[in-house]
């Protein structure tokens, strides 16, 4: 409940139980969102801030959730270029979602699995290919030896001389740009 004094306003508010350390934080945080609402004798109505004339359609979340899923909350415009190319590609759904996994990190390789405490560090984190570094999305399709012989054997087949990129987005951009020129 919010106390009106003037121009002045204390926003009361009353819990049930008393709250932990991170809920009071929370309190917090929502206390000073509130402090820029603005009051009005009007009526309250519901608008979806996502679309211009305030209702909610279908299409104005369906471009959302798509401008989130593209460019996410990590990546820059250039990087979210590479998924738009990925997503208006003729490969096959599961190449294409598998694809999405590996660019956002989302394979489930041993660092990862760690970091969501599905294995334990006692386990092993290690390429299961070379055994020398941690195993990592990047790791397993380009900087591991391994990684090395497979693309160099696919490069070869195509008849293409390739610099190894530095992470999994040149290569992307490598391959889109080839796709375009033609091999």
């Amino acid at each position: 409940m919010v106390e009106l004094e003037g121009e002045s306003r204390r926003w009361n508010l009353h819990w049930r139980r008393a709250l932990f350390q991170w809920e009071e934080d929370s309190v917090l945080e929502l206390v000073e969102s509130l402090e820029n609402v603005s009051f009005s004798l009007e009526e309250d109505k519901w608008r979806w801030s996502l679309n211009p004339d305030g209702c909610f359609s279908v299409k104005s979340a369906f471009d959302a959730l798509s401008r989130e899923l593209v460019m996410g909350p990590n990546l820059n415009p250039w990087e979210a270029k590479k998924f738009k190319c990925i997503w208006d590609s003729p490969a096959p759904s599961k190449v294409i979602a598998f694809s999405w996994k590996l660019l956002y990190d989302r394979v489930p390789t041993k660092e990862n699995l760690l970091v969501r405490g599905v294995i334990q560090q006692h386990m092993g984190g290690s390429c299961v290919w070379c055994d020398v570094a941690p195993e990592s999305s990047s790791r397993l399709f380009l900087h591991c030896k391994m990684a090395h012989v497979v693309w160099y054997e696919i490069f070869k087949w195509l008849g293409v001389v390739i610099v190894m990129p530095s992470n999994l987005f040149h290569l992307f951009d490598c391959s889109f740009k080839k796709a375009r020129k033609g091999f």
